[in-house]
C-alpha cells in the first residue's frame, strides 16, 4: 500500500494549507443532495448519484492540492493575499503564474485562447517508492472556474520540488472569489508499472458468472455496496 507524506519552507508552516485527503473534503453538494428524487416521464421516484457508490468513491480517492491564499478575479485581473517570504526563495512566491497561450495554440487546450493559470504549491511530496501520483482535476467539482489539466508525476523521485498546477481558467470577463484551502487538484497514486493482460473471450462459466452478476444487479438495489464494494476508512452520510 502507498504511503504518502508532505513537507514545507519552515517560514510557511501554517500560513499555506496543508494537503488533506479527499474523504475529509466532500463537497457539501453531495451532503445536501438527496438519494431519491421523483423522475416524471416514469411516474415514481429514482435514485440520485449519492446511491452511486462509485460516484462518492472517487470523491474520497486520494488527495487535495489546496489552495495557497485567497484570489480574487474581476473579470480582467487577480489579486490575491500576499505570502510570507525570506527573499532569498529560488521559486516563485506567489500563488498562481501563467503559462503563454502559444503553448496549447493548435489543441484542444487552446480553444478560444483561454488563459492557463497556473496554481503554485508549497509542499513537496514523499511517495512509495515504484508509485506516481495521477494529477488531475477535483471529481465532479464543475463549478470552480478553472479545469485541472491532468499530468502524472513521479512523485516516489520528484521529492525535493514543488507539483505545480496548470489549468484552463474558465471565468472568461466573469469576476470570481477562490477561498484558501480550496481544492485545485486530486492526486491519486498508481502504480507505474503495470502488468496489462491480453485480451480474450470469456470461457462457458464466465459467462454465465457475468450474466448472473448483471441479473442480480438489475434485480435487487444495492448489490454492488454490499456484494463488490470494499470498505473504507470513512463513507460520507447517505
Amino acid at each position: 500500500m502507498p504511503e504518502v507524506s508532505f513537507r514545507c519552507p519552515p517560514h510557511l508552516f501554517g500560513h499555506v494549507p496543508a494537503p488533506a485527503p479527499a474523504r475529509a473534503m466532500i463537497p457539501a453538494w453531495y451532503r445536501d443532495l438527496s438519494p431519491d428524487v421523483f423522475y416524471t416521464a416514469l411516474g415514481q421516484a429514482i435514485p440520485t448519484a449519492k446511491r452511486c457508490p462509485p460516484f462518492v468513491d472517487v470523491l474520497m480517492t486520494g488527495f487535495y492540492l489546496l489552495l495557497s491564499t485567497d484570489i480574487d478575479f474581476d473579470g480582467e485581473t487577480f489579486r490575491w493575499t500576499p505570502l510570507p517570504v525570506t527573499g532569498s526563495e529560488p521559486y516563485p512566491t506567489e500563488p498562481i503564474g501563467f503559462h503563454a497561450r502559444e503553448q496549447v495554440a493548435g489543441t484542444p487546450l487552446g480553444a478560444e485562447g483561454r488563459e492557463i493559470v497556473k496554481f503554485n504549491t508549497f509542499w513537496t511530496i514523499d511517495l512509495t517508492p515504484g508509485w506516481s501520483l495521477l494529477v488531475t482535476h477535483p471529481a465532479h467539482q464543475l463549478d470552480l472556474p478553472f479545469r485541472t489539466l491532468d499530468a502524472v508525476v513521479d512523485a516516489d523521485l520528484y521529492t525535493e520540488s514543488f507539483i505545480q498546477i496548470p489549468t484552463l481558467w474558465l471565468s472568461r470577463g466573469t469576476p470570481c472569489r477562490l477561498a484558501k484551502g480550496t481544492p485545485v487538484a486530486q492526486c491519486i497514486p498508481v502504480p507505474r508499472d503495470l502488468a496489462v493482460g491480453a485480451a480474450r473471450p470469456m470461457d462457458a462459466e464466465e459467462n454465465a458468472a457475468l450474466e448472473a452478476s448483471i441479473q442480480a444487479i438489475i434485480d435487487e438495489p444495492g448489490v454492488y455496496k454490499r456484494n463488490f464494494r470494499a470498505s473504507r476508512k470513512a463513507t460520507p452520510e447517505g
